[in-house]
């Protein structure tokens, strides 16, 4: 596992679990954004996230997130 996303209300956060997942979030944000990441306090839109995902998963990352039903 590289990177877990966790949901909470209608946005995502997301946790580098290896330091494949850490290098990965420090080439997509720049230095003045890692405090925020690292510490869990950056949040994102569930179209947002969908483009992380789909980045990572391209790299060939990892990724624990949770199931989304839509109705």
């Amino acid at each position: 596992m590289d990177l877990s996303i966790e949901q909470v209300e209608s946005v995502f956060s997301i946790r580098a679990v290896s330091v494949l997942g850490l290098f990965w979030l420090q080439a997509h944000f720049p230095a003045e954004e890692w405090d925020d990441l690292l510490g869990g306090r950056a949040v994102f839109s569930q179209p947002c996230m969908a483009a992380l995902l789909s980045d990572a998963c391209g790299a060939g990352l990892e990724v624990e997130s949770p199931a989304c039903v839509r109705l």
